[in-house]
């Protein structure tokens, strides 16, 4: 594996996106990266069932959520779309579990 450095990074295409981009749309394209990832992911471990593609997906599917954060439409659609893929290979979760650490403020 390449280590980054100033050579192989293509900075010239971040210097012409961050121009031409605002960073909410930034965001929002990485966010899609991140969860094509996280569901290909998923996929893999249903196919080899090895834990690393599980491990994997399952920081895609943070990474995406991170960025997909931007706005809230585009987090739900994002974790939408993750999640049906997940649960439909890794099952339902159980209906009790919290799925959020603190109470909502809403």
């Amino acid at each position: 594996m390449d280590h980054p450095s100033a050579s192989n990074l293509n900075i010239q295409a971040a210097y012409i996106e961050l121009l031409s981009k605002p960073r909410k749309q930034i965001q929002i394209d990485t966010s899609k990266v991140w969860a094509a990832r996280a569901i290909a992911s998923y996929m893999l471990y249903s196919k080899y069932r090895l834990i690393g593609w599980l491990l994997d997906a399952e920081e895609y599917r943070h990474e995406a959520l991170e960025h997909a954060a931007e706005t809230p439409e585009m987090l739900q659609i994002i974790q939408q779309s993750i999640d049906n893929i997940r649960s439909s290979i890794l099952g339902n979760p159980d209906p009790h579990m919290k799925t959020h650490r603190y109470p909502s403020t809403e």
